[in-house]
Parts: C-alpha cells; structure tokens; sequence
C-alpha cells in the first residue's frame, strides 16, 4: 500500500513539473495566447515573442471570465448612456463620435483601478461621414459590427455572441439608440442577415454594393468584399474574429493579467517588416486583398486631401460595408505573425515624442498612445508600416476597428 502511494505521489510530482515546463512559466494555464520569436537588431529592438494574431473575442472572453474570478475586473448595471461617468476621461469631441455606436444604454466592464474596459452595448455604427448634417443609406455600417461580447448576469458568465442567436432587427429600430441618432437602413439591405428577413423579400434584381458613395433607392443589397457568399458568420468563426471595441486599458488590463505587455510602434513595424525591409505587414510586402483585410481602396486615387492636410469628408468615397475577419485569413509574414497591417488598427505602449513627431491632434488635458497598422476600413495607405508617425489615439478611443496584440518580453 505504501508502495502504491509513494507511486501515485512521484506520479502526481512528474504531471505537475510537466505542465509547469508546457505553461513556459507560472502563467494561468488558461493564457490564450500563441507567441513566436521576433530577433532584434541588434540596437534599439531586443528579441522578444509577438502573438501570432490579434487578440480574438475568444481570447478576450477567457480573460474577462478568469479575471472575474479573480476580483480583477467588475462588471456594472445596465443604465442610461453617460461615457462622463467612468475613467479614463475622454473630451466632448470625442464623447459626441463615440455615441454613432452605442445603444440607448451601456454596460461597462472595469479594471481594478476603475477603467472602462469595455462597453458591452457598443451595438453598431451609424455616422455623418461626410460631415453635411444628414445622414445617408451610403453611410450606414454593417450591424455585424457590434460588441461581440455578452455578459450573463446570472451565471456571470462572459461569453462570445452567437449571430444566429441575435435579434437582428432591433439595430434597425431607433429607439434603440441614442437620442438623435438614427438608422435610415433596414433589415433587407444586409445581404449575410437574408435568414432574418421576411419570406417574400428576395435578392432578385438588387443592386449589390459593396463600398463606393451614392444616391441608392430602398433596395440596394450591401455586402463586404470578403463576404460575397452572402453567408452569416458562424458561432466558430466569430470565436475567431479580433476582439473590437477596445479602448488602451481593454489591451492593457489582459496584458497585465497575464503578465505579458503591449509592443511599442517601433516593435509593431519591426516585426512587420520582417527582416525584409517591407512596407506592409504582409507575407511579402505588398498589399492586396488576398493577403490584408483592408478596403481595397487607396487615398491617392480615392480620397480628396485637404491643403491644410486631413481628408476632405465632403468628397468621401464610400463607406465599407464589410467587417472584421477571423484571424489569420492571410499568410503570415516570414516570422510566421498574421495581420500586422489591416484587420484592426492596434493599440501600442507608445507615447507621442519628438522622435515620433505625430501630429497633436489630441489635448494635452488626456492621456494618449499611438496606435498603428490600420483596420479593416482604411485605405491602403494607412495601413503602411514604413512611416515615421502614426496615429496619436485619446486612451479613451475605439470604435469597430480597434483591436491589440500582446508581446513577452
């Protein structure tokens, strides 16, 4: 019997050395995250570990229910949209723009500290793109791209949204939104939501748009380039979608839970360039729409810039009607890491400096960082990875393209 027990016990000591070595260190063993070797150059930029792909709603679903667990995150009521009421600040300018996608309400996740993590209720965009005071059937965005996160209050369990179980037609109903926004699609101009229209409507003879501006009737069929299946995505792949909606402190709170960190610009465009010199954070430098997410338009042949710099939104060319991919929809780049540019415009531990020279477009009254590569609806440009500046974001920015990846260093 004595035998049997000292057995068990070297048994039970040789499982636990073996997932201690598989964890790579004393991680939760539930880290979600796959990382790969980036080499440094050996002068500003050591060797450090990148995660192969944007982190996804599964990954971030995970985080929030371990961290739950562990009284490192809470979760408030649902109550009357006010971003005023929580941390990290965020200005007038900014509070007005992040209303065209929200609901009525909110519901917002915190950190330890107190910072708005996530607004369970970020439920689609709708917005003035052009900027004239009204807004039009070119303007609307898909309403697949909502939060794909919920929260189950009696469980308290996080989970990833199945679209097969939503209620599609509520996004078209403006009472749903905030005083003075509203919706002027419907149901039957969403190509992937055929399943929740009604019987007798048909995409017989409809026209199919899946980008440019323009003066469309009632019954125009938006779908995104990459969506011409007219499918709705699965439970699965939505699982696989990059996590959208996240403001800094979404990225920093999972990165600090699992003791990992944020890359700075410098290590997102040195990673991106992998090795090679490359521009995009493609498998080989280029871009296209075989190997970005992007909306396969350019500033230069499509956009109106202003002498002053910026765009001219009154010359806006379009608004895409797509949304995000699953990760790793493209080849990853010869350090095998997938969409460094495109899919979502990723956030970095990066401060604006003399070296980085971004335009201050942000007061100095909030907290900012820099955020790089580019989403899913940029331009190519946008998403280049050979420039000097990026984009100097307020902590408290999101929107249906921002997302983050994690690095160890």
């Amino acid at each position: 019997m004595e035998r049997r027990k000292m057995t068990l016990l070297l048994m039970l000591t040789i499982f636990s050395i073996f997932l201690i070595d598989c964890s790579g260190s004393d991680m939760p063993l539930d880290t979600p995250v796959e990382f790969v070797d980036i080499p440094g150059n050996g002068v500003d930029i050591k060797h450090f570990k990148m995660s192969k792909t944007e982190i996804t709603n599964q990954q971030y679903v995970n985080f929030l229910n371990s961290a739950l667990r562990a009284n490192k995150i809470t979760v408030g009521q649902v109550e009357p949209l006010n971003q005023s009421l929580s941390k990290p600040k965020t200005s007038n300018r900014l509070m007005k723009q992040m209303r065209l996608y929200k609901s009525k309400n909110q519901q917002l996740v915190y950190d330890e500290n107190g910072n708005r993590i996530l607004d369970l209720l970020n439920i689609r965009t709708i917005g003035d793109h052009d900027h004239d005071g009204v807004v039009e059937l070119w303007e609307m965005k898909n309403p697949l791209n909502r939060c794909m996160i919920e929260y189950d209050k009696d469980s308290k369990i996080f989970k990833v949204v199945n679209p097969k179980e939503v209620d599609w037609n509520i996004y078209f109903d403006n009472d749903n939104l905030p005083d003075g926004i509203e919706a002027v699609d419907s149901i039957t101009n969403w190509a992937e939501l055929h399943e929740f229209w009604p019987e007798e409507v048909s995409f017989e003879r409809r026209q199919q748009v899946t980008f440019d501006k323009g003066d469309y009737n009632k019954d125009v069929l938006f779908v995104g380039i990459h969506d011409l299946d007219f499918e709705l995505p699965s439970h699965e792949e939505v699982k696989k979608w990059p996590v959208i909606f996240i403001e800094y402190y979404s990225a920093k709170a999972f990165a600090d839970f699992y003791e990992f960190d944020l890359p700075t610009s410098k290590e997102v465009q040195w990673a991106g360039a992998a090795g090679m010199g490359y521009k995009y954070g493609t498998n080989d430098g280029t871009i296209t729409t075989k190997n970005v997410i992007y909306n396969d338009h350019s500033v230069a042949n499509d956009y109106t810039r202003l002498a002053r710099g910026g765009l001219d939104h009154t010359t806006w060319p379009g608004q895409h009607k797509g949304h995000v991919q699953p990760v790793a929809s493209c080849p990853p780049n010869s350090y095998g890491v997938y969409d460094l540019s495109g899919n979502v415009i990723e956030w970095t531990k990066s401060k604006n400096s003399p070296e980085l020279n971004c335009p201050v477009k942000v007061s100095s009254d909030f907290e900012t960082r820099i955020t790089i590569g580019g989403g899913w609806t940029y331009p190519k440009e946008y998403l280049s990875l050979s420039k000097r500046c990026f984009t100097e974001s307020n902590i408290a920015a999101t929107n249906d393209h921002f997302g983050f990846r994690v690095i160890r260093r």
